[in-house]
């Protein structure tokens, strides 16, 4: 069944529609939401509930404006956050650094493109919530700090601090990695 087939008879409550959406999406949504949070039964449940939220706002999908993965990802991605939220996440108890601190890294410190992703995604989740939440928004998922800001509902300057220290904490790790591959 093609994608708009499948949409209309997800909007006529067909079961198997339905269905069939969830176990297409699954789990390339699910392997976005762990980019986010590293317990997977957690992660499970955000996506059970960014499913929901999907059903709930289906009619409002526009195929001429998105894929429908990328408005589906989107929707997890926020849904996600919401759930952040709503657990008093711990990005108020972190020290920011200085605004003049996080402008003055360049885009370019570290290199990613010539790093496996898998690789990466590893590296990824080594990071504490905070700077792993805003390296994902930010580098990965293509938000711009303004986004990031409101999606975590945070100041524009702490999305930029967070995600200079997440740049740094992953340079520590590639050059902690580097060093030991040398000294074998």
């Amino acid at each position: 069944m093609n994608e708009i087939n499948l949409i209309d008879q997800c909007l006529r409550n067909d079961r198997r529609a339905q269905k069939e959406l969830v176990y297409n999406y699954a789990p390339a949504l699910l392997s976005v939401i762990r980019r986010y949070v590293t317990d997977v039964h957690r992660a499970e449940d955000y996506l059970q509930e960014g499913f929901i939220n999907i059903f709930n706002n289906l009619q409002q999908f526009d195929h001429q404006k998105a894929s429908l993965y990328t408005w589906m990802r989107k929707i997890v991605i926020h849904t996600t956050f919401r759930q952040f939220q709503m657990e008093k996440s711990r990005l108020n108890g972190i020290q920011v650094l200085e605004e003049s601190q996080a402008l003055s890294i360049p885009e370019t410190e570290i290199s990613l493109q010539h790093l496996d992703s898998e690789y990466l995604i590893k590296l990824i989740q080594k990071l504490e919530d905070p700077y792993r939440k805003i390296f994902n928004l930010h580098a990965i998922d293509g938000y711009t700090h303004e986004e990031v800001a409101e999606i975590l509902g945070i100041e524009v300057v702490t999305s930029r601090s967070y995600l200079f220290r997440a740049r740094k904490l992953l340079m520590q790790q590639l050059l902690a990695q580097k060093a030991s591959a040398n000294g074998k």
